[in-house]
């Protein structure tokens, strides 16, 4: 049977299991503690300010540049910090927050990777009447970063996202439509293996859908959505495609013993040039999260989708992700955990004079994760992390290991697949 197949239907066997009807003690959890008074909140009436701080790694990076073997940089220092604010607006009918945050990395050595991040995120949620409301997000950031699976080095850019829509229905049943923008733009001097990356990534999309979703229970809920976008580069029309994508899965309370969603996707996505491949698949998506008592948090995740290249003779690539995590307290004053990831990355070639090339070697991305945390006082945690990264790729392998300290203010940092986050990442 084809890998792809064998994973879109392991998936879908995780949705609907993940869908049957459980006891009311697995589908119900306790009711919660009250919530304790935000860390350094300040509240007048329905404006509230909350200070937000993560120290997401101060420690040894034994591979900054992610190099070859040959190519290997001596370790370096470094440390990023992350202050920030959280405004919000809260009444009957309106629920406003923008969060600002301004990350603030370092190293010691390498003084061309150090950069300061500013970003602001957005959310808007006008309850017209009971069952009529309107929303808005929107999120921008200018950040000197790596950027998705394939580039190593830190080039700077200008990221926006937007989202508006209107929800309408009861209890029970609830329909959305919505609108999105994304717009990507790369510095212009940018450059990663002598690719001006502007040229190749710069892009905008502009999309519709809408979803339907149907509440089982309190915490367990239905959802199908559908989407439409049309993807267009600034500087390279023959990238320029429309994409369809379609999905149905199952969603759980945050406040569930079992979190997260899980769902079965297909996208189809159609070039507008003729040296462009087509694609269709599925492209299922899985983000759970079981917590016993408090004690025990354990994730797992999946995904499988497609994703913009930055080489100038491939258009994008399809990405499969799979990861899983785990967190234990001990004694009340420590926890343990660790986490491992694996993304698969198969990219797709240019026709050359209408005739398509044998398909690439895939790349393989590895990630395993182990930390010991200790909460100070409240929301106040910090932990030490050992994080080993490898590349398998033709192209360019490498190995990188990244040791330290982080420290988290506020909620526990998950990916969207509902896996913990740990240290400074890729």
């Amino acid at each position: 049977m084809d890998s792809k197949l064998r994973f879109a239907i392991g998936v879908l066997t995780l949705v609907v299991v993940a869908g049957l009807p459980r006891p009311v003690a697995a589908q119900e959890p306790p009711p919660p503690a009250p919530t304790p008074h935000p860390f350094g909140q300040l509240r007048t009436g329905v404006l509230s300010f909350t200070p937000t701080l993560r120290l997401t790694n101060i420690g040894l990076d034994t591979n900054v540049f992610n190099r070859t073997g040959t190519e290997r940089q001596t370790p370096d220092f470094t440390a990023t910090v992350e202050p920030g604010v959280e405004t919000r607006v809260t009444t009957p009918r309106l629920n406003a927050r923008v969060s600002s945050t301004m990350s603030l990395v370092y190293y010691r050595k390498y003084a061309t990777e150090r950069a300061v991040n500013p970003g602001v995120d957005a959310t808007v949620d006008q309850r017209l009447s009971g069952r009529f409301s309107l929303y808005g997000k929107s999120g921008i950031g200018y950040a000197k970063e790596r950027a998705g699976f394939e580039i190593d080095n830190r080039p700077r850019r200008l990221d926006h996202k937007s989202k508006v829509g209107a929800r309408i229905g009861g209890r029970k049943l609830e329909f959305d439509l919505h609108g999105s923008y994304t717009g990507v733009a790369f510095d212009p001097d940018v450059l990663f293996l002598n690719v001006k990356l502007a040229e190749t990534m710069n892009h905008t999309s502009r999309g519709v859908g809408g979803g339907v979703t149907y509440r089982l229970t309190p915490y367990t809920s239905l959802t199908t959505v559908a989407d439409a976008a049309a993807n267009r580069f600034e500087f390279a029309t023959d990238r320029d495609t429309n994409s369809y994508a379609a999905s149905m899965g199952v969603q759980f309370h945050p406040r569930a013993v079992l979190a997260g969603t899980a769902g079965l996707g297909y996208r189809v996505l159609k070039p507008l040039s003729a040296r462009n491949p087509d694609f269709a698949g599925f492209t299922p998506r899985a983000g759970l999260t079981y917590t016993l008592r408090d004690v025990l948090t354990v994730g797992v995740g999946a995904e499988r989708d497609v994703e913009t290249s930055f080489y100038t003779e491939r258009p994008y690539f399809l990405y499969t992700v799979y990861e899983a995590s785990i967190r234990q307290a001990l004694f009340h004053h420590l926890d343990i955990g660790g986490s491992v990831q694996h993304t698969t990355l198969e990219y797709q070639q240019f026709f050359t004079q209408g005739l398509s090339l044998p398909p690439l070697p895939p790349d393989v991305v590895r990630m395993v994760t182990a930390s010991l945390g200790m909460p100070i006082v409240g929301k106040f945690r910090v932990a030490l992390y050992v994080q080993r990264w490898e590349r398998l790729s033709a192209d360019r392998p490498y190995g990188t290991t990244r040791a330290g300290l982080e420290m988290s203010v506020g909620k526990v940092s998950l990916s969207p697949r509902g896996v913990f986050l740990s240290g400074p990442g890729r």
